[in-house]
C-alpha cells in the first residue's frame, strides 16, 4: 500500500509537470491519480480534509451528471501537485545536520532579532519558491517541534508574517499576475503606496502578535539544551543547500522563460530527488516527502474545485446587485473587498476563488474603472494575502500548523486573533483613507 500511494503521488506530479511545461493537457489524468491517492489515504486524512474531499467529489460528480460539463481541473491539479512535492523540502531539511544546526541557532537567537531574521528571510525565499518556502523553513526548524508552545508560536508567527509580505509587495507574485491577466489596464505603480503601507501594517501586526504570545520563550531560548555552535563551513553548506532550489528556479525562469510557478514546481521536483538520494543517501525520504502534505493538498484542491463550480453557477442577478453595492459604497469599497476576502477564507474559499467572485461582480459593466480604482485593486491583492495567512483554511497557516503540531484553527484564531484584527482593520483603514484622500 505504501509503494502504491507513493506511485500515485509521484506519477500525478509528473503528469502535472508535463502538462505545465508542454501543450499536452494531462491535468484530468493527474487529478484522477490524486483522487485514488486520497481514497487510499483515508486513514491519514483529518476530518476537515475528508469533509472537503467528499464535498468536492460529490459536487463535481453532480454537476457532471446534471450539466454534462466539468470545471477546469488544471488549477486544482497544479496546487495539489505543488503541495505534495514541496513537502519533500521539509523532510530533506529535517535530516540534514548542517541545516538543523542553522535552524537551532536562529531559533535560539534573541527575540528582538529572531522575528526580523525569520520573517525577512522567508519573505525573500517565497519570492522564488512560493509555498515551498514554508515547507523548507518548517524543516529547518524541525528540532523546535517539541519546544515550549510560546517559542513555537514565535517561530510560526515570524514565518507567516514574512510570507504575507510576498503576495503584497511582489509584482511577480501570484495575486498580481492573476489579477493583471484579467485586468490588463492594471499597473503596479499606482498601487505601490497602498501596498507598502498595508505591508508595514501586516508586518507590525505580526511582530505585536509574536510578542504577545512569546511570554517565557526568551527564557528557554537563551540557554537551550539543543543549542550548538555552528562553524563557518557548516553555515555555508546549510545556506547553499537552502538556496539550491531557489537557484534552480531562477535558472529555469531565465533560461527557458518559465512562469514562476512552473519553474518552482520543476525545481522543487528535482530537489525532491537529488537531495535525498545523492546528498543524504536516503531514497526512502522521497516517499515521506510526497505524503507529508496529503491533508493540505486534499483540502485546498477540493476547495478550489468547489469554488470554481460555485463561480460557474452564479446567477446573473448576483453580479448586478454586488456591482451596485460596490459602486454605491464609494470610499468604503476597498474595505468591503478586503473583508470579503477574509470572511471567504474563514469558510474555506481560497483567495483565487474570492477574486473570481469579485471579478464576476464588475466584469459586465461598461467601465470597470468605476469600481477598480487603485485602492480597490490594492484591496484585492492585500485581501488575497490575508485570506491565506489569517484564516484556518489558508495554505500557509495549514502548512505551518501541521509542521509544528498545532491545529490550524487554534493558530489562526486562539493564538492569532491580534494579528487577524490588526492586519484586517489596519489595512482597511489605510485603503479607505487612501480612497477618500486620493
Amino acid at each position: 500500500m505504501k509503494n502504491l500511494r507513493f506511485g500515485l503521488a509521484f506519477c500525478g506530479v509528473v503528469l502535472v509537470l508535463i502538462s505545465s511545461l508542454t501543450p499536452i493537457e494531462l491535468s484530468p489524468y493527474a487529478l484522477t491519480l490524486f483522487a485514488a491517492l486520497v481514497v487510499l489515504s483515508l486513514d491519514q486524512l483529518n476530518r476537515l480534509a475528508l469533509s472537503f474531499a467528499c464535498a468536492g467529489a460529490a459536487v463535481t460528480l453532480l454537476v457532471f451528471l446534471l450539466d454534462g460539463s466539468m470545471v477546469d481541473l488544471k488549477a486544482a491539479a497544479f496546487i495539489f501537485a505543488f503541495l505534495l512535492v514541496s513537502g519533500s523540502l521539509r523532510t530533506a531539511a529535517q535530516r540534514e545536520p548542517t541545516v538543523q544546526a542553522l535552524g537551532t541557532s536562529l531559533a535560539d537567537s534573541p527575540q528582538r532579532h529572531r522575528f526580523t531574521m525569520i520573517s525577512i528571510g522567508i519573505a525573500l525565499l517565497s519570492l522564488v519558491l512560493l509555498n515551498g518556502s514554508l515547507q523548507l523553513v518548517a524543516g529547518i526548524f524541525s528540532r523546535k517541534i517539541n519546544a515550549p508552545l510560546s517559542q513555537r508560536l514565535a517561530i510560526m508567527r515570524a514565518m507567516i508574517s514574512g510570507f504575507a509580505l510576498n503576495p503584497i509587495l511582489s509584482p511577480i507574485a501570484i495575486p498580481f499576475v492573476v489579477i493583471s491577466s484579467l485586468l490588463p489596464s492594471m499597473s503596479w505603480t499606482p498601487l505601490t503606496p497602498y501596498l507598502f503601507a498595508c505591508a508595514i501594517v501586516v508586518w507590525i501586526a505580526g511582530a505585536i502578535q509574536a510578542k504577545a504570545t512569546n511570554n517565557g520563550a526568551e527564557h528557554h531560548s537563551e540557554k537551550s539544551a539543543s543549542s550548538e555552535n555552528v562553524s563557518i563551513r557548516e553555515l555555508l553548506v546549510a545556506v547553499l543547500l537552502v538556496l539550491a532550489p531557489v537557484a534552480g528556479t531562477i535558472f529555469l525562469i531565465a533560461a527557458f522563460g518559465l512562469k514562476p510557478g512552473q519553474a518552482a514546481l520543476a525545481s522543487i521536483f528535482l530537489s525532491s530527488l537529488i537531495w535525498p538520494v545523492f546528498r543524504l543517501r536516503r531514497p526512502d525520504l522521497i516517499y515521506a516527502g510526497y505524503t507529508v502534505s496529503i491533508n493540505e493538498a486534499t483540502l485546498v484542491g477540493s476547495s478550489i474545485l468547489l469554488g470554481m463550480t460555485l463561480v460557474g453557477f452564479l446567477p446573473s442577478e448576483y453580479g448586478e446587485s454586488a456591482t451596485h453595492l460596490l459602486v454605491a459604497s464609494g470610499a468604503a469599497a476597498p474595505a468591503l473587498i478586503l473583508v470579503f476576502f477574509v470572511v471567504g477564507g474563514m469558510f474555506g474559499i481560497q483567495p483565487s476563488i474570492c477574486f473570481l467572485l469579485i471579478y464576476a461582480m464588475v466584469a459586465s459593466i461598461a467601465n470597470p474603472a468605476d469600481v477598480f480604482t487603485a485602492p480597490a485593486l490594492a484591496a484585492m491583492i492585500v485581501g488575497w494575502a490575508l485570506n491565506s495567512v489569517v484564516t484556518q483554511f489558508g495554505i500557509p497557516v495549514m502548512i505551518v500548523s501541521e509542521a509544528f503540531g498545532l491545529r490550524s484553527h487554534e493558530f489562526a484564531y486562539r493564538y492569532g486573533i491580534v494579528y487577524l484584527l490588526l492586519s484586517v482593520v489596519g489595512s482597511a483603514v489605510v485603503l479607505a483613507l487612501g480612497s477618500m484622500l486620493f
